[in-house]
């Protein structure tokens, strides 16, 4: 549900970024024509120009205990009593936490 509503809101920012950028150029410094994933890293990297569409997007890596939270909350795993390793983690859990912010709604979700 949160990935779908994430890609919604990507493509929806990113059409008015691409309709508007080449009409607008009082908008952007310089003359930006980026593809949806250049454009994902810019907002991503960049507060200024997230903010110029409205959107705040922070992606970071989670840490090991985070995947332990993980496993333990949607899975059925019990780890009381496993020794953990984060080899053990790496095929079946998420390794980054997505947080997007736009229009007072806010998606997070783990990839």
């Amino acid at each position: 549900m949160n990935k779908e509503r994430y890609d919604q809101i990507i493509d929806e920012v990113y059409d008015y970024y691409h309709e508007t950028h080449h009409y607008e150029p009082f908008i952007l410094e310089e003359e930006m024509d980026l593809t949806k994933e250049e454009f994902v890293n810019e907002i991503t990297n960049n507060y200024g120009f997230g903010f110029l569409f409205g959107i705040r997007l922070n992606k970071r890596e989670i840490t090991f205990e985070e995947k332990i939270q993980w496993v333990m909350k949607y899975t059925d795993v019990e780890l009381e009593n496993l020794y953990i390793t984060e080899e053990a983690f790496k095929p079946t859990t998420p390794t980054k936490l997505i947080k997007l912010i736009y229009k007072d709604e806010v998606i997070i979700f783990y990839q």
